[in-house]
């Protein structure tokens, strides 16, 4: 009797067993389980799809053919050699298909914040036709699985919070929307920056921070000024107390250029370069080609005898001046003829990585630039509009970072103004 017994139990585990891999496997391919509510006909079979009626119907068995004498009954499902799973679980582990939308609609995937910064979070979710859903339970989780939120869509779909960073690097959060079965296969993803760094300074005072250099002046009226309208001028300005993290980075700045004389020209940069001393910064710009160097250009066609840059650099020039190859004064050709913004490296005016058209940017009126170092990737926005989002292959390893400018035979007015600067963002 003992013998048959306990032949019966290793089937009914074996069963069941074999049931949940087969549920398991079934459901990812065909999405939700109806449960058969009918009642149970037979004694080790997976009536239910191995839900919670045919798991107690099975520990019955296994009390009245007397294995309780050997297996404890209020033990967990771990114990019985089920990995864990409990009916609950297995109705509801495995992610279903709601025919549902739900993306985050702010902020904008990939933006950057300072490091402790209270995040608003807004997202909404429809269906596949576009209507919202009323009512509909979100949670929100990071990248780890962790619950952060569990909130609910209003009238609109609409489901709201706010997240906090409070630490540096990139967070992933999930918005997943969960029904009485279970949570969606959909969900919607967003990735934040938050940064440790953080540079500011709108001029409205003579920066202590910001060293002036050849023809460069700070203007009381709050701003820098590396040329003025005179011809031939080369300046810079530069900060030898911060100095800027590699890897993740947002930089964003004011220009304002134009009332010059002869067509305008030749246009202004900012440059983060990596250099191990103010000193060698100073050689550098001592040796930086103006024209259509712009005052920062030592790389390259452009490289001079007697400074060799020792580190990389990642530029945002302003071109405003056609610059057409003629082996003297003019050592590359501009991509476009047209005035230009451009993202170049390593202090080489001729090595652009991207680059877009600013054909009204001489206007001497004010334009907001933000420049956005991503994985692999740059994010160019002019005046609130993203203008380029581009692969391109850099490294980033910051360092020490200055403004400069200059003119020839053509001039403008070149000025800096509102510098904010997100780094050390991992």
């Amino acid at each position: 009797m003992r013998k048959t017994h306990y032949r019966l139990i290793i089937g009914i585990i074996l069963s069941l067993h074999a049931c949940v891999i087969d549920v398991a496997n079934e459901q990812s391919e065909r999405g939700p389980i109806t449960r058969d509510t009918s009642p149970p006909s037979g004694n080790n079979t997976c009536i239910d799809e191995c839900g919670t009626e045919s798991l107690s119907m099975d520990l019955d068995i296994l009390e009245d053919t007397g294995f309780s004498e050997y297996v404890d009954m209020e033990r967990s499902s771990t114990d019985l050699g089920l990995g864990g799973l409990t009916p609950d679980m297995l109705s509801s582990s495995t992610p279903i298909s709601c025919q549902r939308e739900i993306s985050f609609i702010r902020p904008r995937n990939e933006s950057f914040y300072e490091v402790q910064s209270s995040v608003p979070l807004r997202g909404q979710v429809t269906t596949i036709s576009g209507e919202p859903v009323i009512g509909q339970a979100v949670k929100i989780v990071d990248e780890y699985g962790e619950t952060l939120f569990e909130l609910t869509t209003d009238t609109n779909g609409i489901f709201e919070s706010e997240y906090i960073g409070e630490s540096s690097g990139l967070k992933q959060l999930f918005a997943i929307p969960v029904t009485e079965r279970g949570p969606c296969q959909e969900r919607g993803e967003l990735n934040l920056f938050f940064c440790g760094g953080l540079v500011t300074e709108d001029f409205q005072e003579d920066p202590i921070d910001w060293t002036p250099y050849g023809d460069a002046i700070w203007d009381p009226a709050g701003w820098l000024e590396m040329t003025g309208v005179s011809m031939n001028r080369k300046g810079s300005f530069y900060n030898s107390v911060d100095v800027i993290s590699s890897g993740f980075a947002s930089i964003e700045f004011s220009i304002t250029t134009g009332g010059g004389i002869n067509g305008g020209a030749d246009g202004f940069a900012f440059t983060i370069v990596e250099l191990s001393s103010v000193d060698q910064l100073r050689s550098l710009l001592d040796a930086a080609d103006a024209g259509g160097g712009l005052g920062y250009t030592v790389g390259g066609v452009y490289a001079q005898p007697d400074f060799l840059l020792p580190g990389g650099a990642l530029t945002v020039e302003i071109d405003t001046w056609q610059n057409e190859y003629n082996g003297t004064n003019q050592l590359h050709t501009d991509p476009t003829r047209e005035n230009h913004i451009a993202i170049t490296r390593n202090a080489d005016a001729s090595d652009h990585l991207v680059w877009f058209e600013v054909p009204d940017v001489e206007d001497l009126q004010p334009h907001m630039i933000r420049v956005e170092l991503l994985r692999n990737r740059v994010r160019v926005s002019y005046d609130g509009r993203q203008v380029i989002e581009e692969e391109a292959i850099f490294t980033f390893k910051g360092g020490y970072m200055f403004f400069s400018g200059s003119t020839g035979w053509a001039t403008n007015f070149h000025r800096f103004d509102d510098l904010r600067i997100l780094h050390a963002c991992r």
